[in-house]
């Protein structure tokens, strides 16, 4: 198999240089808005970068690029790819499992420290750091691009606990569904069907329908009027997820299809989330390199 002209055996090798891991053999992905998802949120950053945080981002970028993941919008999905070729040290990075039931089943608190909320604040140290070399800087720009992207995927903020998920629904992974996605979990990494592939690395068609993705999540959601999307205390978009989740997100069946009402209300809910994720995530790279 090859992957965009490099076969496992070169994609494995590049990344491992990258990470100083050894060759480990592969596994499918799991991802979080899907590729095209988060470039979504890359692109809508990169229109709001300042000059200077632009200049930095790139430079750091250009460190032992890949070709699916050698611009910034491309780079988002690098944390994910990661998964494709078997490394995992970092799959705890990706969430963060606040749980909560409807039915009154017994919960199990999240033990995990090592989340996504933990990630990104230490991608943000590391950026920060005088001392930190840039070839560490480089890779916690793409993990921070890619967790940004993460923590607005409100079912990465999540674990329900139920009488068909007494240990908890892994943010939504154990929530079966019939239809074109397996659980609730891939319905919303699809945005409700709105984020399916783009290829990469992108070429023009790929370019144009990742400009008009990100054009309509920004229409449907300007800056000027979106609540909180200069906000940058990490902990309350989990929260955000968390109550999202709540109130929306279970309202679907197990083991039925989603209407259309429900897919409408999953595809604007996911338009917010992407632009809320893209104007944070420039506001704090813009304070990072400012």
């Amino acid at each position: 198999m090859k992957i965009n002209g490099l076969n496992n055996k070169q994609l494995k090798s590049c990344l491992a240089m990258v990470l100083g891991l050894g060759l480990v053999s592969l596994s499918l992905p799991s991802k979080a808005w899907w590729s095209t998802g988060h470039m979504v949120v890359a692109e809508i950053a990169y229109r709001r970068l300042t000059p200077a945080a632009k200049s930095q981002a790139e430079r750091l970028l250009k460190l032992d690029a890949l070709p699916d993941s050698a611009t910034f919008q491309t780079s988002s999905v690098w944390a994910d790819d990661l998964k494709r070729i078997d490394v995992h040290a970092y799959d705890n990075w990706h969430y963060t499992d606040i749980p909560f039931s409807m039915d009154n089943t017994p919960l199990e608190v999240a033990g995990k420290t090592d989340n996504v909320e933990w990630a990104i604040k230490q991608c943000i140290t590391v950026l920060r750091s005088n001392k930190a070399p840039d070839s560490e800087k480089s890779k916690m720009l793409k993990f921070l691009i890619h967790f940004v992207g993460d923590i607005h995927m409100p079912l990465h903020t999540t674990s329900r606990f139920s009488k068909s998920n007494p240990q908890g629904d892994q943010g939504g992974n154990k929530f079966r569904l019939s239809g074109n996605y397996r659980n609730l979990h891939a319905y919303w990494d699809s945005g409700a069907g709105m984020y399916e592939d783009i290829p990469r690395p992108l070429n023009d068609d790929g370019n144009i329908k990742l400009k008009k993705l990100a054009d309509e999540a920004e229409a449907a959601n300007p800056i000027a009027t979106a609540g909180g999307a200069a906000s940058l205390i990490v902990a309350d978009w989990t929260k955000e997820g968390n109550e999202l989740c709540k109130s929306f997100v279970y309202t679907a069946v197990e083991n039925q299809e989603p209407g259309d009402t429900y897919r409408t209300g999953t595809q604007k809910a996911a338009r917010e989330k992407v632009a809320l994720a893209g104007y944070r995530l420039a506001a704090l790279l813009n304070d990072i390199f400012k």
